[in-house]
């Protein structure tokens, strides 16, 4: 039984997915499943998507027609709420990449210290790949308050969340960053908050990414 799933959305990503999900797929954690959601790419990520659940058990492929990364990320909470036994739910974005200890200290930690929301440390990189930092078991534990004032770290991404907590809540669709509208919540409904140390995301910064783009209203909440 998988203890963890992981979503990744997929749009146009073909130079980046494989590398995405082979370090999903070689993680030092093994129980979990992987929930892939072709967002109706135009490239061939649809194909390589389909490659990789016949060659592992643990891979779930969604096709659908485009719908952007807030319902991506929704649908793929959804396959996770009705069709998997998992305790946990993580969101990888698929230019992105992992420690191979990733999945293992974040659910280490979780346990061990008893929280519902562990988030690690990353690295922002334009490199293609990275000699993997070594990792230590430094934790910090904050108030949602404390680690809001310390971080501010909005993303969906490099966070591991008690799956419960989806029950009731969805990212916005139409909005730009659209995960920082949900993320504040996660972490406000929190006791405590549980923070490694060791950089174990890799976030990988594209010419074309959000980050770099202009400013556009739909970063505003509606």
């Amino acid at each position: 039984m998988p203890e963890i799933s992981v979503v990744v959305p997929v749009y146009k990503v073909r130079e980046y997915l494989k590398r995405c999900v082979d370090s999903i797929l070689t993680q030092t954690y093994t129980s979990f499943d992987l929930i892939l959601i072709d967002d109706g790419s135009p490239d061939d990520c649809g194909e390589i998507c389909d490659q990789y659940q016949k060659t592992d058990n643990r891979v779930h492929v969604i096709h659908q027609e485009n719908q952007g990364l807030a319902e991506a990320r929704n649908v793929g909470i959804e396959w996770a709420l009705k069709n998997s036994n998992s305790k946990w739910i993580t969101f990888i974005d698929s230019d992105d990449w992992l420690h191979k200890d990733y999945l293992k200290l974040l659910h280490e930690t979780a346990i061990a210290y008893s929280v519902d929301l562990t988030i690690c440390n990353c690295i922002k990189t334009s490199e293609f790949s990275i000699e993997e930092p070594p990792t230590s078991k430094d934790v910090k534990m904050f108030s949602p308050e404390d680690f809001w004032c310390f971080r501010q770290y909005g993303g969906a991404w490099a966070k591991l969340y008690k799956k419960s907590h989806f029950e009731k809540i969805r990212y916005p669709k139409g909005l730009l960053y659209e995960d920082i509208f949900v993320t504040y919540r996660l972490i406000f409904m929190q006791s405590k908050v549980a923070y490694i140390e060791s950089p174990l995301y890799f976030y990988f910064l594209r010419d074309d990414s959000i980050t770099k783009a202009q400013w556009n209203p739909r970063v505003l909440a509606q």
